[in-house]
């Protein structure tokens, strides 16, 4: 699920950002996402969540948007970054935190979309560096060569394009680490890349690789189609 993060210290701008976001993803038909709203940029650093996405204010009381910025990048270092401001005079200090946008107020709608669509395809095609642990030590290894994560006998197997891996540790500290467009739960003991599935057929998913699949749990089944679609979408669709 994506985690979207709206700071600004106008409760009624806040309602509205989060009401275009819920209508984008609901007019897409994809994962409703995860949204939580901060007055201040105070709230925000005090809140010790990380997100995928971050909708920030520029001027807000003690803590300007962009100071929050800085602040809690340490624990959002892979968030997209979007400013929404009422003045275009803080660009230039915006690309200096690196921002991924800069919007101004008041918002075009379809401006907006675009820019949650951009940002869904920038989470989807980045490809971070999962720190695996193993008995021998730690492995580095990118999200794109990592096929899925295994549970098998209480013990976490990653099935990567070079081969597996014994790893240490659990599941859930796995899927706390990994991109949340790219990487799905399948069913209990199982989280799948969607960037090298293949096939399905209700009760398993097969991947590129040809000989790896994971079970699809029937309670998962329209979760894994809106998660695929999220994901094959961010990469070409919303055009």
């Amino acid at each position: 699920m994506i985690r979207i993060a709206i700071c600004d210290d106008d409760e009624q701008f806040r309602i509205k950002l989060e009401k275009l976001v819920n209508k984008y993803f609901r007019n897409k038909d994809l994962e409703m996402p995860y949204i939580s709203d901060y007055p201040s940029g105070e709230a925000l650093i005090d809140s010790e969540e990380e997100f995928d996405i971050i909708l920030m204010d520029v001027e807000m009381g003690r803590i300007s948007g962009l100071n929050t910025i800085r602040r809690i990048k340490p624990r959002n270092r892979y968030a997209i970054y979007i400013v929404i401001s009422s003045f275009d005079e803080y660009l230039d200090e915006a690309m200096g935190v690196r921002v991924f946008r800069y919007m101004t107020k008041p918002l075009n709608e379809q401006r907006f979309f675009r820019n949650i669509r951009d940002a869904l395809k920038a989470l989807s095609m980045a490809s971070r560096k999962i720190c695996i642990e193993t008995v021998d030590g730690n492995k580095y290894i990118e999200e794109a060569d990592i096929i899925m994560f295994e549970v098998l006998d209480g013990r976490v197997t990653v099935h990567t394009t070079a081969g597996h891996i014994d790893a240490r540790g659990k599941l859930q500290g796995y899927q706390e680490k990994v991109n949340p467009v790219r990487f799905f739960e399948s069913a209990r003991g199982y989280l799948i890349n969607l960037q090298h599935v293949s096939a399905d057929n209700d009760r398993y998913i097969t991947f590129d690789n040809g000989c790896s699949h994971a079970r699809l749990s029937r309670r998962r089944r329209r979760d894994f189609r809106m998660a695929l679609s999220m994901y094959l979408n961010s990469i070409e669709v919303y055009e």
